[in-house]
Parts: structure tokens; C-alpha cells; sequence
């Protein structure tokens, strides 16, 4: 049974809202996503670079913590891409 204290104009409003507070949710997550992933990429860059620097003064490290920075970035860099699309 229908209630016909309801206008009909309340859907159509209903889901409206819930269509902007989903996109309002969906903006702040990618947001949020991005903070949690920039320092992440800012490690693995400051690694990177550093061990660049060693390579070039002939004293590349070889250690498993830079195979993990390197890793990290390229996981945030396919994170990023995905953020974007």
C-alpha cells in the first residue's frame, strides 16, 4: 500500500542526495587514499635516489630493504594511476 502522505517528488529528491553524498564519500576516499600513499612514494623515492647517488660514487648498496622501496613506489605509482582513471 502506497502512502499518500508522501509526495511524489520525494524520490526522485531521495536519490539525488544519495547520489551527492555518495560522490561527496567517493572525492574524500581518493583524497584520503592519495595522502596514505604520497609518503609512501616519498620513502621509496628518497631510497632510490640516494642509492643512485651511491652508484654513481661506485658504492651501490645492495640491500633487500631498497628491492622493497622500489616496490612500494611502483605500487603507489599503479595505485595513483587507478586514483586518476
Amino acid at each position: 500500500m502506497k502512502s499518500t502522505l508522501i509526495p511524489s517528488t520525494y524520490a526522485p529528491l531521495l536519490a539525488d542526495l544519495k547520489a551527492r553524498v555518495r560522490a561527496a564519500q567517493v572525492k574524500a576516499a581518493v583524497a584520503v587514499n592519495r595522502e596514505l600513499i604520497l609518503p609512501c612514494w616519498h620513502v621509496g623515492w628518497e631510497i632510490l635516489r640516494a642509492q643512485q647517488a651511491s652508484a654513481v660514487a661506485g658504492r651501490m648498496p645492495k640491500s633487500r630493504f631498497a628491492a622493497v622501496a622500489v616496490e612500494v613506489m611502483k605500487a603507489a605509482r599503479e595505485i595513483e594511476r587507478r586514483l586518476r582513471a
